[in-house]
């Protein structure tokens, strides 16, 4: 899993900041109601330095110089790991001009609808952080074993139901079990030599 960590704060101004790509510092004092300048400022600088937030010179509405401050893609993936499900939607919304795998997922929520959306987003998210330091393969081995425990615990009409949902929602995932099931029986007979 990542090293990266976020304060309550930290994962707010994240929040925010996603949510209204290009803000500035006031904008984001007055959108979180955090009197503390400081505050909001070190942690827009800490955010900065972990790669999540870009800062970008402009002008105010008066002709001033101004910073205003917008997610990177980390910075978004992270945001929706902390969101409220009532904010997810918000943000990508927000973000998703700016970013192709923003998009994939604006255009998955359009055809999955929300509901079916945001459960299968929940999950997903948990792994996101993991882009960092792992390579597709490990990420994809972990959620395999994640999906295999749920699974397990689930009663067998969910299973059933956890099963039409992603046959319904993921047309190919039907030849991904299929060449799961071909991987397994390679590893059961020994014959896995890669």
């Amino acid at each position: 899993m990542s090293k990266i960590r976020f304060g309550s704060l930290q994962s707010k101004v994240l929040i925010y900041v996603a949510k209204n790509p290009k803000t500035n510092i006031q904008e984001v004092q007055f959108g979180l109601k955090n009197k503390n300048y400081g505050a909001v400022h070190n942690t827009i600088k800490s955010l900065e330095k972990k790669g999540c937030l870009i800062t970008e010179e402009g002008l105010s509405k008066i002709n001033t110089k101004i910073e205003f401050y917008s997610c990177t893609e980390n910075g978004v993936f992270y945001a929706l790991s902390f969101a409220k499900e009532s904010d997810l939607i918000k943000i990508l919304e927000a973000e998703k001009e700016k970013f192709d795998s923003i998009k994939y997922f604006v255009s998955e929520y359009e055809r999955m609808g929300e509901a079916d959306f945001i459960f299968w987003f929940r999950d997903f998210i948990k792994f996101t952080p993991m882009l960092e330091n792992n390579n597709i393969e490990e990420i994809i081995g972990t959620m395999i074993m994640f999906y295999s425990k749920k699974f397990e615990e689930a009663k067998s009409g969910e299973r059933v139901e956890f099963i039409k949902s992603a046959m319904k929602n993921f047309p190919s995932a039907k030849k991904a079990v299929d060449d799961l099931r071909d991987i397994f029986d390679k590893i059961d007979e020994g014959e896995d030599k890669e």
